[in-house]
């Protein structure tokens, strides 16, 4: 049995620029800055639409998210789903 250590949260947002398929979970985390947490949803979600994912709140309020989940599908799986 093998185990895989969770990605950082730099780690997850390095894979998604680089367009790797997965879906990547980011948590608000106690301490850091709403400010911060919100930069980097704002950049998972441009990035989620120029690679054409999905992003979505998985918690929080319309006003003040806490959790966010962006799937990133692979390439073949996009083109096949087209036609729908």
């Amino acid at each position: 049995m093998t185990y895989t250590m969770p990605l950082s949260t730099a780690d997850k947002l390095e894979k998604l620029r680089k367009g790797a398929p997965g879906r990547y979970e980011f948590h608000l985390v106690q301490g850091e800055s709403y400010e911060a947490f919100e930069a980097l949803m704002a950049e998972a979600k441009g990035v989620a639409h120029q690679q054409g994912g999905i992003w979505e709140v998985v918690e929080g309020t319309q006003a003040h998210h806490k959790s966010f989940i962006v799937t990133l599908l692979a390439p073949a799986t996009i083109d096949e789903n087209r036609h729908l």
